[in-house]
């Protein structure tokens, strides 16, 4: 996943998953953390330096993620 500058359009960073494949991501809504799907977790990472902060098993992978509107919660949507 990775940042940019819109103004410039520079890429500003990037940042592997610890899994391989990318499924869905969503942006809390004060940009402070990010919730990365992947095939078999869900990573939420701080929203500028994409530190890692928390992972969240799912054995059939969470196919979709979304922040609620004022960021408190997570919602994750998995096969299973």
């Amino acid at each position: 996943i990775s940042s940019w500058d819109i103004a410039t359009g520079k890429r500003l960073r990037t940042q592997k998953t610890k899994e391989d494949g990318l499924l869905s991501r969503a942006l809390s809504p004060d940009g402070k953390r990010v919730a990365i799907s992947t095939p078999i977790s869900c990573e939420i990472r701080e929203g500028v330096t994409f530190k890692l902060l928390s992972t969240l098993k799912f054995p059939n992978g969470a196919v979709s993620v979304a922040f609620s509107k004022d960021g408190s919660k997570l919602f994750a949507a998995s096969p299973d």
